[in-house]
């Protein structure tokens, strides 16, 4: 049974300021919320909307998760995924938004893995990784993509994520050779250009680089309908994410084109 919820609020300042849906972020705000069971057990959770990307403000998650904390005092946890679907199809969680709801959902599901002794994936019954990678992240100018490719590549990352999209197209294709240059082969390189492209501009810069090592590239175009035509005319494989909200897993058949579907749960 839940015995308690404490929430946390945090704030945390970037080095440098961070682009993300065209939004210019200078820290990352959100919660974590710590449940606590009658037998002892924790669960962590975190509930940070992501500005330009979730449809509410970190206000109204405060408030969401106040009022439900008061409310879910005494609540019993089944411990086996049927039966934590139905409890997360209770109506006391109908009118949640994303952030919340997956805050909770980690945090209650994180407890039941606590209890058993395993991982969460084990509790969901999912597939996992052994050695999931962190991409680390590169904006910024030439110089700067590359000496902060070189310092991570140091840190032992062998994934990186690069931002491109800007209308100059030569620049953004100077930066995926800096890039590729320093990290060298054996590493990956995923591309975001977050809907930045017509599908003429997409083509001219898949034409003027180097496919090797790269694992994907991510929203290229401005317009969804282009998808098809762009995948037959680039070697790289296409990553769809902003594109997916609202999302029907009912509809991802339908991604023929598409060989990676980026999720950000806190939003979905």
């Amino acid at each position: 049974n839940i015995s308690a919820i404490q929430i946390f609020q945090y704030c945390l300042p970037f080095r440098q300021p961070f682009v993300i849906a065209r939004r210019e972020l200078a820290c990352r705000e959100g919660l974590i919320i710590e449940l606590k069971t009658d037998e002892g057990y924790t669960g962590f959770g975190e509930i940070a909307p992501l500005p330009g990307l979730s449809s509410e403000f970190l206000k109204e998650s405060i408030y969401q998760i106040r009022a439900l904390r008061t409310q879910l005092g005494g609540f019993f946890i089944p411990e086996n995924l049927e039966g934590l679907k139905q409890f997360f199809l209770m109506k006391l969680f109908d009118a949640l938004v994303p952030s919340v709801r997956f805050g909770l959902e980690m945090a209650v599901v994180h407890a039941v893995a606590q209890k058993k002794n395993c991982t969460i994936a084990e509790i969901i019954g999912c597939a996992h990784p052994g050695d999931l990678q962190t991409a680390g992240l590169l904006q910024g100018t030439i110089d700067e993509v590359a000496s902060r490719a070189q310092w991570l590549a140091q840190q032992g990352y062998k994934v990186f994520k690069l931002k491109v999209g800007s209308k100059n197209i030569p620049l953004d294709v100077k930066k995926v050779e800096a890039v590729q240059s320093t990290i060298g082969f054996g590493s990956l390189l995923r591309l975001d250009v977050n809907r930045g492209w017509s599908l003429n501009e997409a083509i001219a810069f898949d034409k003027n680089i180097d496919p090797n090592g790269i694992e994907f590239i991510e929203e290229p175009l401005n317009d969804l309908n282009d998808l098809r035509r762009f995948a037959q005319a680039t070697h790289l494989p296409i990553a769809l994410d902003e594109s997916l909200f609202p999302f029907n897993p009912q509809h991802a058949v339908s991604f023929e084109d598409v060989k990676f579907l980026v999720f950000k749960p806190m939003v979905m």
